[in-house]
């Protein structure tokens, strides 16, 4: 969500359960993030107007995890707030990798009095982050071996210099290859963003 010049709001969510329950319990999630984006001054206060707004519409006893990022585009400074969701990586300019340091929060629509925390650093010029959901890291092949986080990391070490769309098309690439022939038993979701202030 851009909603004005300097702020990216991104984020990324993980509905448990499967089928027509699920579906509508992350459709409502999308709209709240949206609609919270627009009234709260943190990722953390929308976290948590979000998860209020789950837990008063959960009759399926569902949650969602998720990962919330604002990026000022004009200081590179990104705040975010997690919900129980896998910890995105930080892509350097340089090539190197790293696991992006956050709480682990809860998921939402558990308990509507949970308190978020917003975290924050400062990208640099040509920095990514490139977040992801456990159907990625525990995607199975036909030896029952998962991907897992080191192969995605080793993956995302040979990316310097490349785009956020060449970066997603190129770990789905990763994954397909590993899984083969094997059948997929969960969603696989991938997003980036790199800052380029230019």
């Amino acid at each position: 969500f851009r909603l004005d010049g300097d702020r990216l709001w991104f984020v990324i969510g993980d509905v448990s359960g499967k089928g027509v329950p699920a579906a509508l319990f992350m459709a409502v999630a999308k709209v709240l993030f949206s609609a919270g984006t627009e009234v709260e001054s943190s990722p953390a206060s929308v976290m948590a107007r979000v998860n209020r707004g789950l837990c008063r519409e959960n009759e399926h006893f569902l949650f969602v995890s998720a990962f919330l990022g604002r990026l000022d585009v004009g200081t590179g400074e990104l705040e975010y707030a997690n919900a129980g969701h896998n910890l995105p990586y930080r892509l350097r300019g340089d090539g190197s990798v790293s696991t992006l340091p956050a709480s682990p929060g809860l998921v939402m629509g558990v308990n509507e009095d949970f308190v978020y925390r917003t975290e924050s650093t400062r990208l640099d010029p040509g920095d990514g982050v490139f977040l992801f959901t456990d159907g990625v890291t525990e995607a199975i092949d036909t030896r029952d071996e998962i991907f897992s986080e080191a192969r995605l990391e080793a993956f995302l070490e040979t990316t310097k210099g490349w785009s956020p769309v060449e970066i997603v098309a190129g770990a789905l690439r990763a994954l397909n290859d590993f899984v083969g022939e094997a059948s997929q038993f969960d969603d696989i979701t991938a997003l980036s963003v790199r800052y380029r202030p230019d």
